[in-house]
């Protein structure tokens, strides 16, 4: 799948993904996505749990061929929450010390 020459990006009216490659060869893609969740959704402090790829499909059922592409050849994911806590450390600086949606540039 050709996503352009280093990423893609795709924003819906509430949500959006980024797509980039990992490697020089092209050959295996990255993605994060933000989706809302209702707010009596509860999740669990982790950055490895399991998310429902199907559900991830499903959130992106309306949007262009490539990104559901990318979701329908994704075997798995995880899910976690942006959330408003604050988890640097004192002193810490720089965007990678919060939890915070990725920059989109």
């Amino acid at each position: 799948m050709d996503i352009g020459s280093s990423r893609t990006k795709w924003w819906g009216a509430d949500r959006h993904i980024v797509i980039y490659y990992t490697n020089a060869a092209r050959n295996e893609l990255y993605f994060v996505t933000s989706v809302p969740e209702p707010a009596e959704w509860v999740t669990r402090e982790s950055w490895s749990a399991k998310g429902d790829v199907k559900e991830l499909r499903k959130a992106y059922e309306g949007f262009h061929p490539d990104v559901r592409a990318v979701l329908e050849a994704c075997p798995d994911c995880h899910k976690w929450a942006i959330s408003n806590a604050n988890h640097c450390r004192a002193g810490a600086k720089g965007e990678s010390c919060c939890w915070a949606t990725p920059a989109i540039r």
